[in-house]
């Protein structure tokens, strides 16, 4: 048996292509000397946990030792030689990715004696040369949160997140977030060390979690070794497992009101929202609050259980877990929005022989959401209900084939797919004004499946007194296969633009005969069906070299991509058969392909030799990841829409052939989408350039880190980053230089909602109607820039107190160094060589453009004597961007709305955000049994009521109308079993 699984496993290194190798265990490894620092060879070290069988080890000729694939957790490690004192080091916390390197001094014995050492084990890693934060279990378990991993990155040095997450108020969705100058489109997200990322939407997970399953969370931010492919921030979550110990908990959480206890304020009335109305729409006190109660919880309830033990000691383990959040919502205009997170885990593990460890592992996660995307400009009938499981299976295989080398397989699969419904149903037509940005009536409707494959194999290579020093030799090759479907439209393929604004504008606009103000334009629609198949296929080979006081850590990793897509068909549209008949897009073989060598390289030297103080630096190239969007862009059976002026002549609000102005001459089309032909509409326009490449980020870091006392370090670190080789999909046959029509728009009739101003501003169109389509190709003359300095402190907790604090301060601009970067030349004076922000959006959030350069993060535990505990978060950090721009929708030459800025971008900011959160928790201990924990919560503890959101478009009759605030301080009450 043992013969027949070193063969399987050496079978597997030598043929499989392999991924992304994020870790799940940590590592503890020293030397030991005698009093005159001499090594002691021959010492007999004991590695010993309450849940995970014993392991030991002896020193080597140099007083070496080494123990592998530690599973986080709390460890004892005794030290025994004749003729010394005995040393036992205990609540050594294991934590993943990390080296523990002791450096122990035996003395000599002179009688019968034992030393034992407590919480002493090193904070700093000594060979880590890149930036990662390790949230613990004592983190996610003591610190007050939402209960997600969007509000552990949150809490994260240099991460910024798109929303406030107060309570739970947005555990309903997931956040998007940025780090050092990404766009999120390259964040990683492995479960256990198995990439998950879905395919479909990069930076996204394909599920939602269970807070409580988590042993633990590496956040990685930069400085990556080889085994990770993209400079995006990488994610890897480490789920419990069973041990030799029965242990879990059983928790139930709830936020909400209970008689006679209002457990939320509110923080409307004194808010710039309701002076908003006040000032603009003449409103008491009390129609503000019926209109516009503000975003606030109705109630969650979040509860579960975990457990895990042994089936057969030291052979077999079990762990599961089952939980459930039950969120209920209330929107700033007061409308619903509710979600049902189910979550199931299930882990068995095995030690096969005493060399063979095997895992397998089953979750679970169905999301139900009804109300999605409600928001001030989105009411019920425009909202989504939700619905769609994921299942992951994962199949682990450990062998270890002597004391230097050791290999790991996973293999996982994730069958994941989920629904949209608008609630004012897929056959209602949509409407949108541009008076106001208000959606209407219904709104389009979205279906997908998305399976994905995930296989990859590592193995670690140790080699000692090799070129002067030893040797670590990391490798790894990953297969990841995905494939996504998708299709969507407006009810009845329509989309009904109103604007009362616009209608005096419309005949000479479009030189077109009069009419009357039954008037519109109307977008006909045949929507979207894409079917793409994902693959990528990756080596990668690292070596971490340590001689004396230096280790270099060197990498190459290599990556290759690409896409096919299967036949797909959209079906005629029916009020406009002529100009959207069916469409059918032929099946093609890797019609993008990316094929990238990274090198990577680090370095950390030990100042003293102690390991308590290293310079570290790192520098390499990532690429991003291919994703699905770049499928979307060149399909001609992505999103098809032309626009026509409509004149409802009969006044029933229904679209005939007769009542499209001009229809069906293309002349006559006020906008059409990429993937439409005006020439003919049976043939994509779209285009690709064969040598088509990845985007790239080169990067380099250089810190600081030093161990101040047991437990308490301090690091900073400079990080400099430029992001260049951008995928863009420019208009096809049009440069710079052929935007030479100058128009200007204003403001008039809106002054007053901003600052008493007009502003008016020049936009730029072609001399003539654009041409149908696009080519993606990689953008010329375009680079971005980041740097940032980062410092944080972390202190583990002993001595009943645990804290972690970061600030960071950061600077990212745009750069476009000649005009063959960009095509309309509108507002690039306003955003070259200027701070820049990634949009966001979605589910009811608009116009969020995440750019702050400085943050201030901290949280913290102190355990007060009679078991009460107390903990808390604080966060500050600068306004994000406010860009003041108007609007002009549908220029006259077909190309894509402008908005014209009135000021440099960036150069008007949201206010200074900050909150704090509290808890207090009383410990009772009930013997033998466990625990019962009674715990309080306070989030947004002083009510704060600041702005987030603005609507920015300064033509709207709802300019700078506050679009939301944070939710109003809010309490949670929960217990808590542990046994």
């Amino acid at each position: 048996m043992r013969k027949l699984l070193t063969l399987l496993t050496a079978i597997l290194i030598l043929t499989v292509g392999m991924s992304f190798a994020q870790l799940k265990y940590g590592r503890i490894e020293g030397v030991v000397i005698d009093n005159e620092g001499a090594a002691l060879p021959g010492v007999s070290l004991t590695l010993e946990s309450e849940l995970f069988p014993s392991r030991s080890a002896v020193t080597d000729e140099a007083g070496k030792f080494v123990f592998r694939s530690l599973d986080p957790g709390i460890y004892k490690l005794t030290l025994e030689l004749p003729g010394f004192v005995k040393e036992v080091r205990e609540q050594i916390r294991v934590i993943v990715g990390k080296t523990l390197d002791f450096r122990v001094a035996m003395k000599m014995a002179t009688i019968e004696e034992d030393v034992t050492v407590v919480a002493e084990s090193p904070i700093v890693d000594t060979k880590k040369s890149g930036t990662a934060v390790n949230v613990t279990s004592e983190w996610l378990a003591n610190i007050p949160s939402a209960r997600d991993p969007w509000v552990i990155l949150e809490q994260s040095a240099g991460v910024m997140v798109d929303r406030v997450n107060v309570g739970g108020s947005q555990s309903g969705q997931q956040s998007n977030f940025y780090a050092r100058g990404d766009s999120g489109y390259n964040v990683m997200w492995n479960l256990d060390g198995l990439t998950i990322t879905d395919q479909g939407a990069l930076g996204a997970t394909p599920t939602y979690w269970d807070f409580d399953a988590f042993e633990e969370i590496q956040i990685t931010t930069g400085g990556a070794d080889p085994s990770i492919q993209t400079g995006g921030i990488g994610l890897n979550f480490v789920t419990k497992r069973g041990g030799n110990k029965f242990r879990g908990q059983a928790y139930f959480y709830r936020t909400d009101d209970i008689p006679a206890v209002d457990f939320q304020a509110s923080n409307v009335l004194g808010s710039d929202l309701a002076s908003y109305w006040r000032d603009n729409a003449g409103l008491t006190d009390e129609e503000i609050v019926a209109a516009y109660p503000g975003d606030r919880i109705n109630r969650i309830k979040d509860y579960g259980f975990e457990a895990g033990g042994p089936i057969i000691k030291n052979k077999l383990w079990l762990w599961g877990a089952w939980g459930v959040q039950d969120i209920k919502m209330f929107t700033a205009a007061g409308t619903a929005d509710d979600t049902l997170l189910d979550n199931i885990n299930l882990k068995l593990n095995a030690q096969i022989t005493p060399n063979t460890r095997a895992e397998l592992m089953y979750f679970y996660g169905n999301k139900l959401k009804w109300g999605r995307g409600a928001a001030i400009t989105r009411p019920a009938d425009t909202t989504w209900d939700q619905e769609g499981p994921t299942n992951l299976y994962k199949v682990e295989l450990e062998h270890i084939f002597g004391d230097k080398f050791f290999a790991t397989m996973k293999f996982g699969y994730v069958d994941m797919w989920f629904t949209l419904t608008p609630k004012g149903g897929i056959d209602t037509p949509t409407t949108l004004s541009l008076d106001t940005g208000e959606w209407g009536g219904s709104y389009y409707w979205y279906k997908t499946t998305r399976p994905a494959y995930h296989l990859n194999v590592t193995g670690n290579l140790f080699l000692e007194d090799v070129l002067g020093g030893s040797h670590e030799w990391k490798f790894g090759v990953e297969w990841r296969d995905a494939n996504v479907t998708s299709q969507s439209s407006f009810g009845g393929n329509q989309l009904k633009l109103t604007a009362e604004w616009w209608q005096p504008y419309w005949t000479p606009y479009y030189g077109l005969p009069p009419v009357s103000t039954n008037s519109f334009i109307v977008g006909l629609i045949q929507g979207t069906n894409i079917d793409v198949h994902f693959n990528r296929y990756s080596f990668w080979l690292g070596d971490t070299f340590t001689t004396g006081r230096l280790t270099l850590n060197l990498g190459l990793r290599y990556d290759y991509r690409y896409l096919n897509y299967n036949e797909s068909t959209l079906a005629t549209q029916s009020a406009a058969p002529v100009l959207l008949p069916a469409f059918t897009q032929a099946k093609e073989d890797k019609f993008i392909t990316w094929s990238d060598l990274s090198p990577r390289i680090g370095f950390t030297y030990d100042l003293a030799g102690d390991g308590r103080t290293i310079i570290k630096g790192s520098a390499g190239i990532y690429y991003d990841q291919l994703g699905t969007w770049n499928y979307g862009i060149y399909s001609g059976a992505y999103w098809r829409e032309v626009d026509f002026y409509w004149h409802d002549a009969n006044e029933d609000f229904e679209v005939q052939e007769s009542e499209l102005v001009g229809y069906p001459d293309p002349d006559s089309i006020s906008y059409f989408s990429d993937a439409y032909n005006v020439d003919d509409p049976t043939v994509s326009p779209n285009s690709y350039d064969p040598s088509l490449s990845a985007p790239k980020t080169i990067e380099a870091i250089v810190g600081f880190e030093r161990e101040l006392f047991p437990d308490f370090s301090v690091s900073a670190n400079f990080i400099w980053r430029r992001l260049d080789n951008y995928t863009w999909a420019p208009i096809n046959d049009v440069t710079s230089a052929d935007f030479t029509v100058e128009k200007t728009i204003d403001n008039q009739g809106t002054e007053d909602l901003y600052d008493g101003n007009t502003y008016t501003m020049t936009y730029y169109e072609l001399p003539f109607t654009r041409p149908s389509g696009v080519y993606v190709t990689n953008r010329p003359d375009y680079y971005q820039r980041f740097w940032g300095i980062e410092m944080t402190i972390t202190k583990r907790l002993s001595n009943k107190w645990m804290m972690n604090a970061a600030l960071n301060y950061s600077d990212h601009r745009q750069y476009y160094d000649s005009p063959a970067a960009y095509q309309d030349p509108t507002n690039i004076e306003f955003e070259n060589g200027k701070l820049m922000a990634y949009e966001s959006g979605g589910s009811g959030k608009v116009d969020i453009w995440a750019n702050t350069r400085w943050q201030v993060k901290i949280n913290g535990m102190y355990q007060l004597p009679y078991g009460f505990n107390v903990s808390g978060f604080l966060t500050i950090r600068e306004g994000y961007v406010l860009p003041v721009r108007l609007e002009q929708y549908s220029k006259a030459d077909n190309t894509e709305s402008v908005y014209p800025l009135v000021k440099p971008f960036a150069s008007e900011r949201l206010p200074v955000f900050w909150m704090a959160d509290f808890r207090i928790e009383k410990v009772l201990p009930i013997g033998d049994y466990g625990s019962i924990s009674i715990i309080a919560d306070v989030f947004n503890l002083f009510n704060t009521d600041t702005v987030l959101g603005r609507e920015t478009i300064l033509n709207y009759s709802t300019a700078y109308q506050p679009l939301e605030i944070i939710n109003p301080r809010v309490f949670r009450l929960g217990v808590r079993f542990r046994f």
